[in-house]
């Protein structure tokens, strides 16, 4: 892609955030009013003829939700002067929200050329760390490798996991592209035999022991991503 490589980034170092994103986002929410366990189905946005979604006189949004908890799929209604939607991009292309009015031209075009990409990690727990001590990455190459399909290519061990008090270890398998579509389609069994055996060719000289647990991310099948990230593909730019 033309800008694959243009994007903005914040100064300073890459870091690890404590406790997950998820700990990250509970502090920015005290305090205030969080309705969770709703999916929404449509967002209607009532707009006079020539009269702009930002004027200050436009009619309230109503955001259509469905309780996920109860068996009937009770409706909610939530009305607010503005609407800010976040939703990522695989599922507004998908038509899961539904729009009304329908989305201008100038914004749904643009969301259609967009590209997204597709990434899930593969995480899996030892009772016993294996692995060299000194070693917190690890890359393996394959002759199955191209430039879009490289099976099992990157472990990490989380900074958090290390130095385990009861010596257990944790290695998180990162897969992109066509690869992480073929992940996708594989049950949880075969997705962790397919990971240990591309270790044990890594490492000939040891013992890789079989894990006592083990989690892999679906994000281009989650109903609520629908994909991981972003990028610009073929005829789309800033």
């Amino acid at each position: 892609a033309r800008h694959g490589h243009e994007t903005t980034c914040l100064d300073g170092p890459n870091a690890d955030v404590l406790e997950g994103y998820g700990n990250l986002i509970s502090q920015l929410a005290t305090g205030l009013d969080i309705r969770s366990s709703r999916r929404v189905v449509a967002v209607d946005y009532p707009v006079a003829e020539g009269q702009k979604t930002s004027d200050r006189n436009a009619e309230p949004a109503l955001v259509v939700c469905t309780a996920m908890a109860t068996d009937d799929g009770t409706e909610e209604v939530y009305i607010a002067p503005k609407c800010v939607i976040t939703l990522p991009l695989g599922v507004l292309r998908s038509g899961a929200v539904l729009f009304r009015p329908p989305m201008p031209s100038h914004k749904a075009q643009p969301l259609h050329r967009l590209g997204v990409a597709l990434m899930d990690k593969v995480e899996i727990l030892w009772a016993k760390r294996w692995w060299p001590t000194n070693v917190g990455s690890l890359t393996i190459s394959s002759l199955e490798s191209n430039p879009v399909y490289h099976p099992w290519p990157w472990f990490l061990e989380p900074r958090a996991a290390r130095r385990h008090p009861l010596g257990m270890g944790v290695l998180v398998c990162f897969v992109t592209g066509r690869f992480a579509e073929e992940v996708e389609s594989l049950d949880d069994q075969k997705v962790v035999d397919g990971c240990i055996e591309a270790l044990r060719k890594a490492f000939p000289k040891k013992s890789v022991p079989d894990p006592i647990e083990a989690h892999t991310t679906r994000w281009g099948r989650d109903p609520y991503a629908l994909g991981s990230w972003t990028y610009y593909a073929k005829d789309s730019g800033p």
